[in-house]
């Protein structure tokens, strides 16, 4: 369990906007059996995307596939905030993240992931900061 933000929090948490979990600069990394609390402030988000590939001494800029399993959201309407480079994939398994059924694929918003098998409407994107593609990708 990941709780974003309670009534008990530090002042400095008002002007934050953090991630529940960042994957590594690893690919293949899993995430399973996690629940998201409360990432319902400014822009917080459950999951992120290559961690410490934001800094200015960052030099791998390659994407990475995550792999989520039974995965909940509370009071959680941002589900994925991307960072630089924007290339992470986030692969459902069973469909808990996406909601779109299993081995759905989500990236970010970026003109060459608008494909016909993927949702890009404007709930889509705010949710996920990016597109979903269904299991025939």
């Amino acid at each position: 369990m990941i709780i974003g933000k309670t009534l008990n929090t530090e002042p400095l948490m008002n002007g934050a906007s953090p991630h529940g979990i960042i994957g590594p600069r690893s690919d293949g990394f899993t995430i399973k059996n996690v629940v998201f609390h409360d990432f319902d402030f400014n822009n917080a988000a459950a999951l992120g995307d290559c961690s410490h590939c934001f800094h200015p001494a960052a030099t791998d800029s390659g994407a990475r596939t995550y792999r989520l399993w039974e995965m909940e959201y509370n009071n959680t309407p941002r589900r994925i905030r991307y960072q630089l480079p924007f290339r992470g994939i986030f692969w459902d398994g069973d469909g808990t993240t996406s909601g779109k059924g299993p081995n759905t694929m989500m990236t970010s918003d970026k003109e060459w992931n608008r494909q016909p098998e993927c949702f890009f409407d404007a709930a889509t994107v705010a949710m996920y900061n990016g597109v979903i593609c269904d299991s025939t990708v």
